[in-house]
């Protein structure tokens, strides 16, 4: 539920954002009347949520989400980064497995595994 993904999310969040924010990593960002926001902005996870920047959330909010930029842009090609502070290499394989199980299917987006040659499975 976007609750518990709030609950985890959260601390991560704001880590990555006090972390990053000195350097401008956020300056994309706009105030509530469209104006830029400041170099050193650091936005709470609610701010990144709503101007979808990030997602922390349900999967209805990641399918939201990745359908607005997909038709505003015609993306084709996305990188996730699952790695905020403070989860877990189980729980980054649990968000790849919900994003390519449960969201890109929502979005009518196919995931084929492709095979590696001359590799075995990592897991």
């Amino acid at each position: 539920t976007r609750e518990k993904a709030m609950i985890k999310g959260k601390p991560g969040h704001d880590e990555f954002a006090n972390f990053l924010s000195p350097y401008g990593r956020f300056s994309s960002y706009r105030n509530p009347d469209g104006s830029k926001v400041a170099f050193n902005h650091c936005p709470t996870v609610e701010e990144s949520n709503e101007q979808k920047i990030q997602i922390v959330g349900s999967i209805d909010d990641a399918v939201d989400t990745l359908g607005f930029w997909r038709d505003l842009l015609d993306l084709k090609h996305i990188c996730f980064f699952f790695d905020y502070p403070g989860v877990s290499r189980e729980e980054m394989i649990e968000q790849m497995h919900l994003v390519t199980e449960e969201v890109l299917p929502k979005l009518g987006e196919k995931v084929e595994r492709r095979p590696l040659p001359n590799l075995e499975p990592l897991v």
